[in-house]
């Protein structure tokens, strides 16, 4: 018989962007402190691309404080999302330093207006892996 975990008991969930209908420029998610955990789910629930030709880029950043400089992280995705992917999630999974636990997201759309909502999952480090033990970031 095998026991089933609930999602909140080995990981922590937080709103990043709340579902809005944004043009064209950058959105700074939300910033939230990670220390002792070894990654980050970014599920991106894109909805409606009102323009062909519209895109969605991802950039993760972090930092050694909350208030301190945020540098692009090594190996981050700058993933776009066309408009043939809307109404979809997406997740883009990055791994954690230790030294730089402070997390944001920055959103970019281009050229046209697209609704989207953002939530990040934080789990792994000292507590359980929801993961493989994947080392470098990547999209599902």
């Amino acid at each position: 018989m095998s026991s089933n975990v609930p999602l909140t008991a080995v990981a922590k969930i937080i709103d990043i962007v709340a579902p809005l209908s944004r043009g064209a420029g950058s959105v700074s998610g939300n910033t939230f402190a990670a220390a002792g955990n070894g990654r980050v789910d970014f599920i991106v629930l894109v909805g409606t691309c009102k323009h062909t030709g519209a895109t969605l880029a991802y950039s993760v950043f972090t930092a050694t404080r909350g208030a301190g400089t945020y540098t692009l992280q090594s190996g981050s995705l700058d993933t776009a999302t066309a408009p043939t992917d809307g109404n979809k999630a997406h997740v883009l999974s990055v791994p954690l330093s230790g030294a730089r636990p402070f997390v944001k997201l920055i959103c970019t759309s281009a050229t046209a207006w697209m609704n989207y909502g953002i939530v990040a999952v934080i789990y792994g480090g000292s507590g359980p892996r929801l993961q493989s033990g994947e080392t470098t970031p990547f999209v599902i």
